[in-house]
């Protein structure tokens, strides 16, 4: 029970802020352009400072575990390099395919990971948690962007799909923070820390808006593949891998939410800028967050049974 409470924790938030999108747009307050619009806010403002703060408040140096970080981006990349192969046999359409790419190896793991470490362990055990969320997550959005830019036309080629990672303002924002810790200089403490506050709630309102019954069914193979290979086969083989390298605890928790959380939020917004299908993309958002409930109680009570967490 205590694991389903540490779940539903994590993951409640994230399911309010969905429904409080969805009744925003049921009552006629927002509009199609006016969503279009609050996504490229999103994309181009609320995320990248994020991302900043993100890495400007993280402490790299207090409970470092560089061997976990090594792990969680080894992995990271290697499920990126599968799908990258494995997408474009199973689906058609160009922009459904860098959508299905960026939904199963990206998570929400600055909100979901950080929640399930701190229900489960206390903030006394998070220390290495934050540090893999200041090296994953930046990581998937470079990631990200590689894929959307590859599936974006029929023929891509490196230096278009380098100039786009180079001109995404998220990754900008985390490269500038990089920048600024290595001086030893925040010149935005007050503002970013502000916007950053409210990024991913207001993100998740936005993609709650979004939401249409009617999309489920036209992309109900597409859903069915994206969330099982999201929330059930890709962390059953991180989590193997990890079990067998040694991790145990709060670190095998760690890397179970990098893989298995619910889809990252941003990944709605990026989608819809960078021509990727964003109907799919939120909804990718949305079922794995409803699902991934039941299934990282699962995964934890598993791993509980077996003395692993």
């Amino acid at each position: 029970m205590e694991n389903l409470t540490a779940s539903l924790d994590a993951v409640y938030p994230l399911l309010a802020m969905l429904a409080a999108g969805m009744l925003i747009r049921r009552a006629g307050l927002v509009s199609d352009a006016g969503i279009k619009e609050m996504n490229g806010l999103i994309y181009k403002v609320f995320f990248p400072c994020l991302l900043y703060a993100n890495v400007m408040d993280s402490d790299f140096s207090a409970g470092a575990n560089w061997r976990l970080v090594t792990v969680a981006t080894g992995l990271t990349l290697a499920a990126f390099l599968v799908l990258m192969v494995l997408i474009p046999r199973l689906e058609r359409d160009q922009a459904k395919r860098g959508v299905l790419v960026q939904g199963i190896f990206r998570s929400n793991f600055l909100v979901f990971g950080i929640s399930i470490v701190t229900s489960l362990y206390g903030t006394e055990r998070l220390a290495p948690t934050v540090l893999l969320a200041a090296f994953t997550v930046p990581l998937m959005n470079v990631l990200s962007v590689v894929a959307l830019e590859t599936f974006r036309s029929g023929n891509p080629n490196a230096r278009q799909i380098l100039l786009s990672v180079l001109r995404n303002p998220i990754l900008l924002g985390t490269l500038l923070a990089f920048a600024f810790r290595i001086l030893h200089f925040d010149p935005l403490p007050s503002a970013t820390r502000s916007i950053a506050k409210i990024a991913t709630s207001f993100a998740l309102i936005v993609i709650g808006a979004s939401f249409r019954v009617n999309h489920v069914q036209r992309y109900r193979k597409q859903l069915f593949f994206g969330v099982l290979a999201k929330l059930v086969i890709f962390p059953a083989v991180a989590v193997t891998v990890s079990v067998l390298l040694g991790f145990r605890n709060e670190l095998l928790i760690a890397l179970m939410a990098v893989f298995g959380g619910p889809c990252a939020t941003a990944s709605y917004a990026m989608a819809q800028q960078m021509g990727g299908d964003g109907d799919l993309a939120a909804l990718m958002v949305v079922f794995t967050s409803l699902l991934c409930v039941f299934t990282f109680f699962g995964w934890i009570f598993l791993l509980k049974s077996l003395g692993l967490a």
